[in-house]
């Protein structure tokens, strides 16, 4: 069965999930805080302040797309990954090297990472398929090859921690979907046996 075709029907917030992000990015900021120094830095110019800013935006950001018809946003869903996908492609070609890796794109005062955008552009393609097609062994390597190409790229950067999310993503992605356990269960060994290499050759 197609995510689509399964009952949804809409719910309040549920405090105790919003009110255990609040007291995470609370924890970060004072963590964030703790760990700089206070050396007369502008406000703006202050990690924590610049922190608590990005935070304001992805919140606003949330609350948009939460009032957003989730119809819209499949129509929308292989165009920005296609996007976020030019984008990690141009990184390894006119990214910024920093500390043996490319990861960051110079966009005059601001700077990007488009790994970020990659794995948000992701799971809206992932859920997209998801809705249209039934859970086959067909359908999983499709979403399988959604996800290995941005991985690949950022992987290339690289950036493990990045690429483990996006292959977190899918997980979560095939367990909702309804996958048989006996293709969970392939799919866990190969991940047991690829895991220890990416993380003896790869750096974080």
């Amino acid at each position: 069965m197609t995510l689509a075709r399964q009952a949804v029907r809409a719910i309040a917030p549920d405090p105790a999930l919003i009110g255990a992000g609040l007291a995470l990015v609370t924890l970060g900021l004072m963590m964030i805080r703790g760990a700089t120094a206070d050396d007369g830095w502008t406000l703006l110019a202050s990690p924590t302040v610049r922190q608590a800013l990005y935070f304001g935006v992805g919140l606003l950001a949330f609350l948009m797309l939460r009032r957003t018809d989730y119809h819209l946003l499949q129509r929308w869903a292989l165009w920005v990954y296609l996007a976020s996908a030019a984008a990690l492609v141009a990184v390894l070609v006119v990214g910024t090297d920093a500390h043996g890796a490319r990861r960051w794109i110079d966009i005059g005062p601001v700077t990007i990472q488009p790994s970020e955008f990659a794995k948000l552009a992701t799971a809206a393609a992932l859920a997209a398929v998801a809705a249209r097609r039934d859970p086959s062994r067909l359908g999983v390597a499709f979403t399988l090859a959604i996800v290995a190409a941005p991985a690949a790229l950022v992987l290339a950067e690289p950036d493990l921690g990045s690429t483990l999310t996006l292959g977190i993503l899918w997980v979560v992605l095939v367990a909702v979907w309804g996958v048989s356990w006996r293709i969970l269960g392939g799919m866990a060994l190969v991940a047991v046996a690829i895991l220890p290499i990416l993380f003896i050759g790869v750096p974080d």
